[in-house]
């Protein structure tokens, strides 16, 4: 995969659309020291190239309905096979799952739910654990308490951090 060079300028830019993806061109330009046409030239470049894959609300969906959120530890019977295409099929049908990583470690899935209640993320660990087509060989389960910080985005702001 190709990657796009990106400079200070660029870098900026996605740090400040990361937090306020409504900011006006205008605003942007001032605050990277740029007239609005390059300013706008370089976001459509960072979109083209797939850097911004796009723009969204955060929601705050506890202000809307009940929920929990649960994160979810999903270890496969066996890697590479046709239930790993059956487990995928099944989650990803799932409006309740949020987010699912595939990852190193003790288990092969990280997925992140928000059900209405915990019968209803009980109705969907339990079709995981008893489906043999599916392969799912354990389910651990953590229950968000609270958010201490919410995502912000990645920082671009510098390449050298200190703790």
């Amino acid at each position: 995969m190709k990657t796009l060079a990106c400079d200070a300028i660029d870098l900026k830019i996605l740090q400040i659309l990361q937090e306020d993806g409504r900011i006006r061109f205008r605003e942007l330009a001032e605050k990277v020291s740029l007239s609005s046409s390059p300013c706008l030239t370089r976001v459509r470049r960072l979109e083209t190239a797939g850097i911004i894959k796009g723009y969204m609300a955060v929601v705050d969906v506890s202000k809307l309905q009940s929920h929990i959120e649960i994160y979810t530890e999903i270890s496969l019977v066996q890697q590479g096979n046709h239930r790993q295409t059956a487990f995928l099929q099944y989650v990803r049908a799932r409006p309740q799952l949020v987010e699912l990583l595939e990852i190193s470690g003790r288990c092969d899935y990280l997925g992140r739910f928000a059900c209405g209640s915990l019968s209803e993320y009980q109705v969907i660990v339990d079709h995981l654990l008893e489906s043999p087509a599916l392969g799912v060989a354990n389910v651990t389960s953590h229950i968000v308490m609270r958010t201490v910080k919410p995502n912000r985005g990645f920082d671009l702001k510098s390449s050298s951090r200190s703790p």
